[in-house]
């Protein structure tokens, strides 16, 4: 079964032929400069608290135009502002920790706090909740069972604790601990194996891994993880994000060891060396072909900051594709969801009022829906029928910790192909 996009405005439908005959996307205007730690949506905003000023108008936005649509959810239990999210194998999603309900984001209190939405209740409701305040965490998903890893407690000390949900008991469980504590972590579990990279104060970046699902931790060949995302990738794992530079890191399990991707494709040829590059936005577009939203970076004298998009593939590990993208302002910061094969949603940072939509099949990008009630500090996951929820965050005007919820959903057709 194959995809098509509904495009508005031009009058164009497009899928698997558009290609170069897409409508043309605005790359006017000039850049600036909140990435999955190891949750969906994460940003750089919410890792540095760098979170200040009134969200600024967005860039040009692309001609093409992606029927889609923005509805707003009952509302949460009570605010949590950059929860780590994932999917509940019970269906739905959990919003684990993060910070609680205050205005002052230089005075933000961790909670402890789960939640769970229900999206054929379009509800959420009170979950059992952690064994203490923790913020900029990790959670993973390992053989059905929802495990959290490291990061802040409730006084800004680093966390090396773990812990489970219990399905039975229907509690948070203390599970085995990390060897050392770990700040704003990322983590993947692949069957038993889980993998977990993340800061230790005193001795920078480290890693463990557990071959049993976290009954044990042992020593793992680490990588600069801050603001980076780790996901599956052709039965292995690959590390993406703006402080990897740009190249991905390739883990080999077997060998206990990263090999680099190769340099990622700058496929404009204005783009010389004066403009850093650098990949600031990833996602599974397939079962094992990985998305990136690359950007020059702003101080290029003629172009300033321009987005592009390419793929890796395996086994070749060969970069392909490269639309010019229209991700100029807050791109840097910008989060990359994949919600149906071949599809990725990539919206900025700070202010989620604009999003776009990249195709595989057309190696094009296409504008979507506004929303109209931006929220900074959010988070964002696919809910595997081609929506997107996002929760959580501070609201822009008045910085307070919100409790509202969006759920953004697109008009594709399928067609037999």
């Amino acid at each position: 079964m194959a995809y098509r996009w509904i495009v508005v405005g031009l009058g164009l439908v497009c899928g698997g032929g558009c290609g170069s005959s897409a409508p043309p996307l605005d790359s006017g205007g000039s850049g600036g400069t909140e990435s999955d730690t190891g949750d969906p949506g994460a940003t750089l905003a919410d890792e540095t608290g760098d979170d200040d000023g009134d969200a600024e108008p967005g860039p040009p936005r692309p001609v093409c135009q992606l029927e889609s649509s923005w509805h707003e959810t009952a509302p949460m239990v009570a605010p949590q502002v950059s929860p780590a999210l994932i999917g509940w194998p019970e269906g739905g999603v959990l919003a684990t920790g993060g910070h609680g309900d205050t205005c002052d984001s230089l005075d933000e209190v961790p909670t402890a706090a789960v939640q769970h939405y229900d999206p054929t209740t379009d509800t959420w409701s009170a979950m059992p909740e952690l064994l203490g305040p923790r913020v900029r965490h990790a959670v993973v998903d390992v053989e059905g069972v929802i495990m959290v890893l490291g990061g802040f407690d409730g006084r800004g000390s680093a966390l090396a604790t773990t812990e489970r949900l219990d399905p039975v008991a229907d509690a948070w469980v203390a599970g085995t601990p990390l060897p050392l504590a770990i700040e704003h972590p990322v983590a993947l579990a692949i069957d038993a194996r889980v993998l977990v990279i993340g800061r230790s104060v005193d001795d920078g970046y480290v890693a463990f891994r557990s071959s049993d699902g976290g009954e044990s931790w042992q020593p793992a060949a680490s990588a600069h993880s801050f603001a980076a995302r780790l996901l599956p990738w052709a039965d292995t794992m690959i590390l993406v994000g703006t402080s990897v530079g740009t190249r991905a890191k390739i883990y080999d399990w077997s060998a206990d060891a990263w090999e680099d991707a190769p340099p990622d494709v700058v496929p404009h040829s204005q783009w010389d060396t004066g403009a850093s590059n650098v990949l600031n936005a990833s996602a599974l577009i397939d079962t094992d072909q990985l998305f990136v939203l690359g950007t020059t970076g702003g101080s290029h004298p003629e172009i300033g900051q321009q987005g592009y998009a390419a793929l890796l593939e395996p086994p070749s590990k060969a970069w392909v594709g490269g639309a010019e993208g229209p991700f100029l302002g807050d791109s840097n910061f910008a989060t990359g969801i994949g919600f149906a094969p071949g599809w990725v949603l990539v919206h900025r940072g700070s202010d989620w009022t604009w999003a776009d939509v990249y195709s595989r099949d057309d190696d094009a990008w296409c504008g979507t829906a506004s929303n109209e009630s931006p929220l900074r500090r959010h988070r964002g996951i696919a809910l595997g029928d081609g929506a997107v929820l996002f929760a959580g965050g501070r609201q822009v005007d008045s910085n307070c910790a919100s409790d509202r919820a969006f759920v953004w959903t697109p008009m594709l057709e399928t067609t037999s192909e």
